[in-house]
């Protein structure tokens, strides 16, 4: 017991490091007179072919009126032309008063036989802006971004990271069982 006292609070150092650590993508922001848009590649932003992933995009609205977001899509270059990835409702219409918010999550898988290096996605925004009682004509614009599609790692690697994660919640579960262990015994002498 005394050893996994010891091992605990470096197993608990060596989790922290790893995530601390843990690249990620920035979220990067756009700006025009209505809003403003940001996004970031939940697992960053190179992947592996046959990658499953997410980007988190956000949308403000700055313009002096209310703005009603009709459509929020995302299309990467080796889908076919006007198909447009949805997610947390971004194929429905909502409405934005200033400097209100909303993100999106949208999910989205990188074809195994995808081309290695960068792809250009687009962030499709239709919208319109209602100042002084009047509705501004609906306005498509598109945000283009990269991605880089790396080489997919196959079963000749391996994932570190998840192996430490595995290793610290086995050392977890043996400390539950050991103190339960201890506190069984301690009962029992109580008992006697």
């Amino acid at each position: 017991m005394n050893c996994l006292k010891r091992i605990f609070p470096i197993m608990l150092i060596i989790l922290i490091l790893i995530f601390a650590f843990q690249p990620k993508s920035p979220i990067i922001g756009l700006e025009n007179k209505a809003y403003i848009i940001s996004w970031q590649w939940v697992d960053g932003k190179k992947l592996p072919q046959g990658a499953f992933s997410s980007i988190e995009i956000t949308i403000t609205n700055v313009s002096n009126g209310t703005m009603q977001l009709w459509f929020v899509g995302l299309r990467f270059d080796w889908m076919k032309p006007n198909i447009f990835l949805i997610g947390s409702g971004s194929e429905r219409n909502k409405t934005l008063e200033r400097l209100e918010s909303i993100s999106y999550s949208i999910a989205f898988s990188i074809p195994e036989n995808a081309s290695l290096g960068l792809h250009e996605a687009i962030v499709l925004i239709d919208y319109s802006v209602r100042l002084n009682g009047e509705w501004s004509n609906r306005t498509a614009v598109a945000h283009p971004i990269a991605i880089e599609v790396i080489k997919s790692a196959k079963a000749d690697t391996f994932d570190f990271k998840r192996i430490l994660m595995d290793a610290f919640m086995i050392v977890l579960a043996v400390l539950a069982i050991e103190l339960a262990k201890s506190r069984i015994k301690s009962r029992k002498n109580r008992s006697l």
